[in-house]
């Protein structure tokens, strides 16, 4: 349990999402600016860190996903992983 600490601590040490990812991915989507507040940000921080404790599988996935179609480009490994 302790270890599992450590390594979330770490993990959110090294992925950060910042305002300017949450604006992007905002205007990505075609949501105005104006809709993102500073609790819209610390929320999606909150679920990024909550949907990074289980890393490994999500690192394990990709490394599957890619072995299996390697010729696919990144945008379309990306939607296969999303659905």
């Amino acid at each position: 349990m302790v270890e599992n600490c450590k390594e979330d601590i770490i993990l959110m040490a090294i992925f950060a999402v910042t305002k300017n990812d949450v604006l992007t991915c905002a205007n990505e989507f075609g949501i105005p600016e104006e809709q993102i507040t500073d609790e819209v940000i610390e929320l999606v921080k909150k679920k990024v860190i909550q949907g990074l404790r289980d890393w490994r599988k999500v690192v394990k996935d990709i490394v599957k996903k890619t072995i299996k179609f390697p010729l696919e480009t990144e945008e379309s490994q990306t939607l296969r992983y999303l659905n």
